[in-house]
């Protein structure tokens, strides 16, 4: 048996082991490989976060003023309103029996706990406040601002989640920011 077949026989072992056993490991970029977020003109970006893993769906305009859009981020997707006129944001998670059910191979999806699906209606109330306790009464969780994993994150990591304002609502308050 020579080198040739002890290396088919490696290359074998290792694809059924990272195919099988390892499936749910993430392994990081080396910092160098990090790159600047890259935005499309809907607003939608790839490359957020430190490691690059944080990616945005296209921005969706809700009327009066509001934004949408979908964040994805390993394991977790969550929902991002913002309200271009009062300059405010609120981060939606979505919670319950998904979060405890959720694994490598399954996100938890906020999507489907929003309208027409779900009881979440992201044009809910007047303001953002009204949203935020109507969503909390619910039973979800929710930021007050924007959070994902920002240790380590320098200036190219941060995506813009005031690109829907610009784009849907260009001379609000959101837009300028």
């Amino acid at each position: 048996m020579g080198s040739p077949f002890k290396f088919f026989l490696a290359a074998l072992l290792v694809g059924f082991v990272s195919s099988s056993a390892s499936a749910c490991i993430v392994v990081p970029p080396r910092w160098w490989e990090n790159e600047k977020v890259k935005t499309a003109e809907d607003c939608s970006f790839t490359g957020g976060g430190r490691n690059d893993y944080l990616i945005g769906d296209a921005a969706n305009d809700l009327g009066r003023g509001r934004v949408y859009q979908i964040l994805h981020d390993f394991t977790s997707e969550t929902a991002v309103v913002t309200d271009c006129k009062a300059d405010e944001q609120v981060q939606i998670y979505a919670q319950g029996k998904d979060a405890l059910t959720s694994s490598c191979d399954s996100e938890i999806k906020v999507v489907s706990h929003l309208k027409p699906n779900g009881p979440v209606d992201l044009d809910f109330g007047q303001n953002l406040e009204n949203l935020s306790s109507e969503v909390r009464r619910l039973g979800y969780r929710v930021n007050q601002r924007i959070a994902f994993d920002e240790t380590g994150a320098r200036p190219r990591d941060y995506p813009d989640f005031y690109c829907g304002c610009k784009l849907y609502y260009p001379d609000s308050p959101g837009a300028n920011l």
